[in-house]
């Protein structure tokens, strides 16, 4: 962090006020961080999971200067636009010290990961994709027996909707 100290004086060159800035102008890129809300996604081909990308510097300070990064995901896929799509991975630009990543989830379940990279520096975060959540639909023949042997049908009723009377359907 850097200090500025402004003085002002009037024309006789008297101190008429001052003040004090603390300036914190970033370093060079030491480390990246990839953070993922949560650890799993439904591999539903459609469900996508935001990841936080920040930059910064030896003190922590976000690297604002304009920096390109290749993200790579082993399964799913990047959902922002490809800068470059003849090179491997996803190329983007990173301007201000963060980003927001886009993972649209696999049809298949299964384990994933996505990896940063920029220069020498690397970052991955692991995903897992879990099967997607369908109704239950129960098929097939069911096999019985029914014995009418002691039916009496003075036992029979009529089967009404509910609130109606035999009188109002004949």
């Amino acid at each position: 962090a850097n200090r500025i100290r402004f003085r002002q004086t009037d024309a006789m060159g008297n101190p008429r006020g001052e003040a004090v800035v603390t300036v914190v102008a970033p370093g060079a890129l030491h480390a990246i961080k990839l953070l993922a809300p949560k650890k799993s996604l439904e591999a539903d081909g459609e469900s996508t999971m935001a990841l936080n990308l920040i930059l910064h510097d030896e003190d922590g300070v976000p690297v604002t200067s304009r920096t390109q990064i290749t993200v790579e995901a082993s399964a799913g896929r990047i959902q922002e636009k490809d800068l470059d799509p003849k090179q491997p991975g996803t190329q983007l630009f990173v301007e201000g010290g963060e980003a927001i990543l886009t993972l649209v989830a696999p049809t298949a379940p299964g384990e994933g990961e996505v990896v940063v990279r920029t220069g020498t520096f690397k970052e991955m975060v692991e995903v897992k994709f879990v099967p997607a959540m369908r109704p239950l639909i129960a098929a097939g023949i069911v096999e019985g027996m029914i014995s009418l042997k002691d039916f009496d049908t003075s036992k029979l009723t009529l089967a009404l909707p509910q609130g109606e009377s035999q009188d109002s359907i004949c």
